[in-house]
């Protein structure tokens, strides 16, 4: 790919000194805001990445900000990050700019993939705007809202809309943060905001381009907190726990091994014409061996094992399993894809609303066929102290099946 020009991939972040110069030295007044001398003044140095000129990060104590003329990409520590690499190539809009204005989609010079390297070997934060398409080019799965959601990389990911921290348009963000601590809370209020970027729907008047980019003095605040430590974070039981936690501590790549009634409140609406099923996020085999004793001949396998479902290319007549939840719009897809040829069928257990996020709905068309609500809350460590906070359902697809999907409840 042709390399993107330094003065092209870095845009504008916050209404700085020079921001303000041009808005006549007033500054918008959602984007003003006062620094939190205790916070900042004790903080470690953190090295804020891909922003402007004399920007916000300018006028924050202990920030060593990394404009233009330093190119952020040869950053070599040693100090956490902030990253913002320039997304005109890589949001929604990025098709208009490439018309207007010559940019490769897709291909920002090594600024996102550099800004990810710093914060996964630093320790930090990265934010680029929702719906990116740096996130799946990077395998990075797309983030949940309302709290920090762990992938199987290490890293904690979230959408926060900045209204909540005083910008004028709502803003949709994507952050990705790594460190040793859990991730800092964040306001994840949806503010509904008074202007507009961009012509989505045209309802609210159009924000000034100087505020487009800009960065509120809060949000870029909360972006240079030090990491929490151990002690800082919430707890539960006396336990750390990171934001909208299930009550249990993570497991490693997510595993979380089915108890065996979750697996047996599916087999009544297997359809009756599967014979073979393949459970491709097996962990120690709880869901394979409830199967087999339902009378289905079970394939199986399992990261852990060197076999990753998503590079898997073999069709199948059915496929059945708890996904990692950061990967599971992922295995959704992948799997509709492999059963297609086959007229087969699809299973997957997920968070009960899992079908409420309008990013989701091109998945819940068809062949969705039914959601299976289980009234149960699932435990998934017998000698946990925790207790489980989130319910959960069936929710199955079928290539064979015809009219609107079904509803139905589980024990």
């Amino acid at each position: 790919m042709r390399a993107a020009s330094g003065a092209a991939i870095h845009r504008e972040w916050g209404i700085g000194k020079r921001n303000a110069e041009r808005n006549g030295g007033k500054v918008p007044i959602r984007c003003q805001g006062s620094i939190s001398t205790k916070l900042m003044n004790d903080a470690p140095t953190i090295a804020a990445l891909f922003v402007e000129t004399n920007g916000i990060y300018f006028d924050l104590p202990n920030v060593d900000p990394w404009d233009k003329a330093r190119d952020a990409r040869s950053y070599a520590g040693p100090h956490p990050v902030v990253a913002h690499p320039p997304c005109e190539r890589w949001h929604q809009l990025s098709a208009v700019n490439h018309k207007r204005w010559g940019y490769v989609i897709d291909d920002d010079g090594g600024c996102f993939a550099a800004a990810l390297a710093a914060v996964r070997r630093w320790g930090g934060v990265l934010e680029h705007p929702a719906e990116s398409r740096a996130f799946k080019f990077h395998r990075i799965p797309e983030p949940v809202t309302d709290g920090w959601q762990h992938t199987i990389d290490g890293d904690w990911i979230t959408e926060v809309w900045q209204s909540a921290y005083g910008h004028r348009a709502r803003k949709r963000t994507w952050l990705l943060y790594h460190g040793e601590a859990l991730p800092p809370p964040l306001k994840w209020r949806r503010v509904r905001g008074l202007f507009q970027i961009g012509f989505f729907d045209q309802k609210l008047p159009q924000l000034p381009k100087c505020e487009r980019s800009a960065t509120p003095v809060a949000f870029a605040t909360y972006c240079c907190q030090s990491p929490q430590s151990p002690e800082q974070c919430p707890k539960i039981n006396g336990r750390n726990m990171s934001q909208r936690d299930s009550g249990y501590e993570r497991k490693e790549r997510d595993l979380y091994e089915t108890p065996e009634w979750v697996t047996a409140a599916l087999v009544p609406h297997i359809h009756e014409r599967i014979c073979g099923i393949y459970e491709p996020a097996a962990g120690s085999g709880k869901m394979v061996r409830a199967l087999g004793d339902a009378g289905y001949m079970v394939g199986a396998d399992d990261i852990s094992e060197g076999r990753d479902f998503l590079e898997n290319e073999l069709t199948y007549e059915a496929i059945i399993t708890n996904p990692p939840y950061a990967l599971a719009r992922e295995f959704i897809a992948h799997a509709l894809r492999l059963t297609k040829p086959n007229s087969g069928y699809v299973a997957m257990l997920l968070r009960t609303d899992y079908d409420h996020a309008a990013t989701r709905l091109h998945l819940f068309k068809t062949p969705f066929a039914k959601k299976l609500v289980l009234t149960k809350r699932i435990k998934w460590f017998e000698d946990s102290k925790g207790q489980p906070s989130f319910n959960h359902a069936w929710f199955i697809w079928d290539w064979k099946h015809s009219g609107p999907p079904t509803l139905a409840y589980g024990p």
